[in-house]
């Protein structure tokens, strides 16, 4: 219920472009510029700040909003937003698949779409041509980075380089993230490969549940300088208060999973 009020809230931020067609949700978001930096996402995360705030594009950068449409609710579309007007691409039904979500990305002026944990589709120039980069997960059958029951979370994501912080959800499947994974990614080269899969370490909170081994949920990841950042809404399934937390912190975190340091945590 909170992910998909976020989404409709990030929808309704956009109607003063007056929409010629009815779209569902907002999924996730980022910002196209010319630059080179990669940033997933239109949220980034201040310390001793809000984790959720919108990011302060330079002048002229598009922004991306992947949705669907209320009359093709079986396809994906992305939405360039600019300001001299809006650009949909359509990614057609094979995207809406039953068990992993499409995660957007951007890197400067071109952005992609991580589909069911193999491939990346990459969108370039005008974006009517995508490339196809098949993702590795390990380099041996019986070494794989990502376990076969992980299934793709498109939460938001944010990173200033080449490690693309993916979240996931395993053994237990209510639409939310308890893991992640890095997604090491040169498209230069034309490559991409799974360098971890993690859980952030529960006992680090200071109000964490040790009554069930559930791992803290992911909300939202950031790289940014070389650290790694992560806000948690928590261990509940289910809203025990009216925000849907039985308690929220936001924590600089290894690749691992383990809490290096903590910015922010809640009193309950």
């Amino acid at each position: 219920m909170v992910r998909n009020s976020r989404a409709a809230l990030k929808l309704s931020l956009i109607q003063k472009y007056k929409l010629e067609k009815a779209y569902t949700y907002v999924y996730s978001t980022g910002f196209l510029s010319e630059g080179s930096a990669l940033t997933q996402g239109a949220e980034t995360i201040e310390e001793k700040n809000t984790f959720i705030s919108h990011a302060c594009p330079e002048q002229g950068a598009r922004a991306l909003l992947l949705t669907r449409k209320e009359e093709v609710p079986r396809a994906y579309s992305v939405l360039v937003l600019s300001e001299t007007g809006i650009q949909e691409i359509e990614l057609g039904e094979d995207f809406l698949d039953r068990e992993n979500d499409p995660m957007l990305f951007s890197f400067g002026n071109s952005f992609g779409l991580i589909k069911a944990k193999k491939e990346i589709v990459y969108f370039t120039g005008d974006f009517s041509s995508p490339e196809i980069i098949q993702i590795k997960n390990g380099f041996l059958p019986f070494s794989k980075t990502l376990p076969e029951n992980a299934r793709e979370r498109y939460f938001q994501t944010v990173s200033d380089g080449s490690l693309i912080p993916v979240c996931f959800e395993k053994d237990v499947y209510y639409g939310l993230s308890r893991c992640f994974a890095l997604l090491d990614f040169d498209p230069v080269k034309k490559e991409a490969k799974w360098k971890c899969f993690s859980e952030i370490e529960k006992n680090a909170f200071t109000h964490h549940d040790e009554r069930t081994k559930d791992a803290p949920k992911i909300d939202s990841l950031k790289i940014a300088n070389d650290e790694f950042y992560a806000f948690t809404s928590g261990e509940s399934t289910g809203s025990v208060n009216k925000w849907g937390m039985d308690y929220y912190a936001l924590a600089k975190i290894s690749p691992e999973g383990k809490v290096k340091e903590k910015l922010l945590e809640s009193e309950q």
